[in-house]
């Protein structure tokens, strides 16, 4: 499965003249059927991270090579990740995503915006959440009554962003999976404080 995630990648590089290898990221439910006495729960691996998957969630082709993997959450809402060197700073990216999301009635988008910090497992994660009208971009169609959620997690080689989108009521439903997943965030060995 990884040689299948890079090689998609690689094409859609080489398709848009991208001039970055995007790391490949993986589902080790492969690997874990071919390791003798090895778990055999969902798992994401991006950098040296690992991340616990929603078993209901559906491995799609990235629709941009700057997407190190994509999932169907539902009919509705799409999860992506993205790590590349460089990123620009967490501010610079929430600040970002705000500037994308406006409201039908006029407010701020950024006095609504919700913003967390946490540590788990030795690791920063930064938290962000927002509904309103999402302009989409990179392949996403966005629209009104749209909620974007997205957990930023620190790492020493650059960030990895996690990012959950869709109508706001199947994103809420979806939400708990993708606090877990996002709670699951562990270097590689580690067992996400289970």
């Amino acid at each position: 499965m990884r040689t299948h995630a890079l090689c998609s990648i690689l094409l859609l590089c080489g398709s848009s003249s991208c001039s970055q290898e995007v790391p490949a990221a993986h589902d080790a439910r492969a690997e874990a059927a071919e390791t003798p006495g090895a778990p055999a729960a969902r798992e994401l691996a991006v950098k040296d991270l690992r991340f616990d998957l929603p078993e209901a969630w559906r491995e799609a082709t990235p629709s941009s090579s700057m997407r190190v993997a994509q999932y169907d959450v539902d009919d509705a809402c799409t999860f992506v990740v993205f790590s590349f060197p460089g990123g620009g700073t967490v501010d610079a990216n929430i600040d970002r995503w705000i500037s994308q999301l406006s409201q039908p009635d006029g407010r701020d988008s950024r006095e609504l915006a919700v913003r967390s910090r946490s540590e788990r497992n030795g690791l920063v994660l930064h938290g962000f959440d927002l509904t309103g009208t999402w302009s989409g971009g990179m392949g996403d169609q966005g629209g009104e009554g749209m909620r974007f959620l997205a957990t930023i997690v620190e790492t020493p080689d650059g960030m990895v962003f996690l990012r959950l989108t869709g109508p706001a009521d199947a994103v809420a439903a979806a939400k708990p999976d993708f606090d877990a997943l996002s709670a699951s965030a562990r270097r590689a060995g580690g067992d996400a404080g289970r």
